[in-house]
């Protein structure tokens, strides 16, 4: 399976599920369609976080474990308005909490181009913000496949 960097469409890892252990190769350069992946991942204060699909289901990889993202999963966040300002999240899985992080964020907010008004977007460069995005599809739709291949 291939997961691209969340930051950069032109970074990959290519994973492997085998007995349910998960193996991360290397990054690698990546040339083809950004719609062809299984997934996206992001590196966030050194610790790998990952979302992908396998087999119809999704899962969510976090520090070291993998977790099938069903309804059950919820998530809280904080995404800060200015690069020097810490983001944040929460993971549960029903009550209990899973992962914790505090961040700054890696990437540069995307700026709307307007000549008289820059509008710096941070949520749309901040991974949080699109996995609350992704976990609460799931919320809605439990046998959505977030990632699939055209």
């Amino acid at each position: 399976m291939i997961l691209l960097n969340f930051g950069n469409y032109k970074i990959a890892r290519k994973i492997l599920i085998e007995n349910e252990i998960i193996q991360f190769f290397e990054e690698e350069p990546y040339s083809a369609s950004a719609t062809e992946k299984d997934g996206l991942y992001e590196v966030l204060n050194k610790q790998l976080i990952a979302i992908f699909s396998d087999k119809k289901k999704n899962y969510l990889y976090l520090n070291g474990q993998l977790f099938l993202l069903t309804p059950e999963i919820s998530i809280e966040y904080f995404i800060a308005q200015d690069m020097h300002t810490r983001s944040w999240f929460k993971l549960f899985k029903s009550e209990d909490l899973i992962f914790n992080i505090n961040y700054l964020n890696p990437h540069k907010p995307f700026v709307l181009s307007d000549p008289f008004f820059s509008d710096e977007d941070y949520e749309t460069t901040n991974f949080a913000s699109h996995l609350a995005q992704w976990i609460s599809k799931i919320k809605k739709e439990n046998n959505v496949v977030l990632f699939h291949k055209p």
